[in-house]
């Protein structure tokens, strides 16, 4: 994220004054830490379910699924992590994901 800010100093210098420039990494690892993980899922479900389109019941729902490169540990046994999703044609989202 500090990457991303230095980049686009000029662009987010049109909002709150930074004085002090970019806040560095520590400072967002600060404020990710306070945010309350079950509070924000609970309003991204909410928003997501006012803004997901009533469809028949015959949409078709594409489920996918996706294994990560790198993600094993071969020295402890580890399999690599499975990301399997459920996306909803008819509203251009995302129903669900789920990690195994």
């Amino acid at each position: 994220m500090v990457n991303f800010g230095e980049a686009n100093l000029d662009w987010f210098s049109r909002f709150p004054r930074l004085p002090n420039g970019i806040p560095s990494h520590d400072t967002f690892s600060d404020a990710f830490a306070k945010i309350d993980a079950e509070r924000i899922e609970s309003c991204f479900i909410a928003w997501v379910g006012a803004m997901a389109v009533k469809v028949p019941r015959a949409e078709s729902v594409a489920i996918d699924g996706k294994t990560q490169r790198r993600s094993h540990d071969r020295a402890n046994g580890a399999m690599p992590t499975h990301i399997v999703s459920a996306w909803s044609s008819a509203n251009a989202l995302v129903l669900g994901q789920l990690g195994i």
